[in-house]
Formats: structure tokens, C-alpha cells, sequence
């Protein structure tokens, strides 16, 4: 399911969740150029929440 991902620096992402792990979340975030999946720190993600229309890439 699409999420809008908050990182603590207050910037929102479009994308999906693929694993957590303990230190670590895989998520596949969209950019202009399709989806890249990155590996995000769980300590710099602020929160996870259902797409919101207003979330830019």
C-alpha cells in the first residue's frame, strides 16, 4: 500500500514500505524517474502514514 513517509528533517515521501528491520526500513520511494528503493534508518523517519495527495517526491 502507498505511504507518505516523514523523515525527521520534515521532508514527506511517496512510497512503499518493503521490510523493517531493527535498525533499518527498505522502502521504494518515487522520484522523477520511477521508483528507487533506498535504506532509511529507522531513527530518521519521523512517522509513516496512508498517501496524502499533498506528498511530493
Amino acid at each position: 500500500m502507498p505511504r507518505t513517509i516523514t523523515t525527521r528533517d520534515g521532508h514527506r515521501h511517496r512510497g512503499r514500505v518493503l521490510a523493517v528491520g531493527h535498525r533499518h526500513t527498505a522502502v521504494r520511494i518515487h522520484t522523477d524517474l520511477g521508483l528507487a528503493p533506498v535504506l532509511v534508518p529507522l531513527r530518521f523517519i519521523e512517522s509513516v502514514d496512508p498517501l496524502q495527495s499533498a506528498a511530493r517526491p
